[in-house]
C-alpha cells in the first residue's frame, strides 16, 4: 500500500470513521459546492386501488379529502388541471393538512440527511391516483424545490382507470 499512498493527493484516515462519516468526508473533499442540497427527494402520486409503491419510504394517505371524481365537471380531468387543483386546495382541511405535513417533513428530512440517506421517496396516495394525490404531490414537490432540493415528481397511476 505504501506506493499507492505516495501517489495519493489526499489521504483520509478512516480508523474511527463510520460509513456515513466517510461518505460526508469524500463528498466535501471531491464534489463541487452547489446551491442544491445533497438529498434527492422523490415525490410520487399513486392510487391505493393499485397497491402501495414498493420503494416508498414515507406514505401519505389523502383519501380523506373531498374527491373531484364525484364532481361531474372535474371527473375527466386529472390533478394537473387548474380546476381540479383549485377544488382540492380550496378545502380548509387540505390546507391545514398540507401545512402539518410540510412541518413534519421539514423536521424529518434534515435528520434523514444527517443519517446519510441520499434519497427519500415520498408517496402520496388517493383512491385512483388521478386527482387528490397528484395535486398534493405537486404541492410537496414545489415546496422542496423552493428549498433547493433535487426533486423527482412522478404520477404512477394517473392514466389508469
Amino acid at each position: 500500500m505504501a506506493p499507492l499512498r505516495q501517489m495519493a493527493d489526499k489521504i483520509i484516515d478512516t480508523t474511527t470513521t463510520n460509513v456515513h462519516q466517510l461518505k460526508d468526508i469524500v463528498q466535501r473533499q471531491f464534489l463541487p459546492v452547489s446551491g442544491q442540497k445533497k438529498m434527492i427527494i422523490g415525490v410520487m402520486s399513486f392510487g391505493y386501488r393499485y397497491g402501495l409503491p414498493s420503494d416508498a419510504d414515507l406514505v401519505v394517505d389523502v383519501r380523506f379529502l373531498p374527491n373531484p371524481y364525484y364532481v361531474d365537471d372535474l371527473k375527466s380531468f386529472n390533478g394537473h388541471h387548474g380546476a381540479v387543483e383549485k377544488f382540492v386546495l380550496d378545502n380548509e382541511e387540505c390546507r391545514t393538512f398540507m401545512a402539518k405535513a410540510i412541518d413534519m417533513l421539514n423536521f424529518a428530512i434534515p435528520l434523514y440527511e444527517k443519517e446519510g440517506k441520499a434519497r427519500l421517496n415520498i408517496a402520496i396516495g388517493c383512491t385512483g391516483g388521478k386527482h387528490r394525490s397528484v395535486v398534493m404531490a405537486n404541492q410537496l414537490s414545489r415546496h422542496f424545490q423552493s428549498m433547493k432540493y433535487v426533486v423527482h415528481t412522478s404520477d404512477r397511476d394517473i392514466d389508469k382507470s
